[in-house]
């Protein structure tokens, strides 16, 4: 989807330096797996930093947010970006955003990106 990099690299000029955002490592080959971004501080040079997020592990939200540690490495890619129209930057936006992901896993069982969802009905139907 996206060329692979730093996640502050990846975050680098985005709104509220990618809160929100879902994003996923290289290394990981289990589909649904990926992180939302909760707090971003990015240094002066705003190649270092720290990164707090939530992660979605095969489908299934983790309880509770964790400090990335691996944001450094160059196994970066940005998966979904949130709705900023309607997003202001705060903490209880994202929850909106993971309690989403909470409900889809309850009702289907697993993450389902309804963008791709979408995409793939209308590549099927032409």
């Amino acid at each position: 989807m996206s060329e692979v990099k730093s996640l502050f690299k990846v975050v680098n000029g985005m709104r509220y330096f990618g809160m929100g955002c879902k994003v996923t490592r290289d290394i990981y080959h289990f589909p649904e797996t990926y992180w939302i971004l909760r707090r971003v501080e990015l240094s002066k040079d705003q190649d270092h930093g720290k990164v707090w997020g939530r992660l979605v592990w095969r489908g299934r939200p983790q309880p509770r947010d964790r400090r990335i540690h691996s944001a450094r490495k160059h196994e970066w890619k940005l998966v979904d970006v949130p709705n900023y129209s309607k997003f202001k930057g705060k903490p209880t936006d994202v929850d909106d955003i993971i309690s989403d992901a909470n409900k889809w896993f309850e009702e289907n069982g697993t993450w389902v990106n309804p963008k791709a969802e979408a995409a793939e009905k209308q590549n099927n139907s032409t």
